[in-house]
């Protein structure tokens, strides 16, 4: 497993791309703002991203996800 982060918004917000490298599967964690930045980290990953995963509500954690659905149609989880 591969966790890489990626600060992003005026917040400085901590994303994350969780990486399982022997099956090249990824899930996207708290993806706040700077849609362009995460989805550059997603492709250069090489990674099927699978999942959007929200720790919890706060606009600083799921101001991406509209622009990342549009470009992936993965399940968007919040506890």
């Amino acid at each position: 497993m591969i966790i890489t982060p990626l600060t992003v918004g005026p917040f400085q917000e901590n994303c994350y791309l969780v990486t399982d490298d022997t099956r090249g599967v990824s899930a996207l964690v708290d993806p706040g703002a700077e849609p362009e930045k995460i989805i550059d980290m997603i492709e250069r990953s090489a990674t099927t991203l699978q999942a959007i995963w929200i720790t919890h509500g706060h606009v600083d954690h799921v101001g991406a996800i509209a622009a990342l659905k549009r470009k992936w149609n993965v399940p968007v989880s919040l506890h």
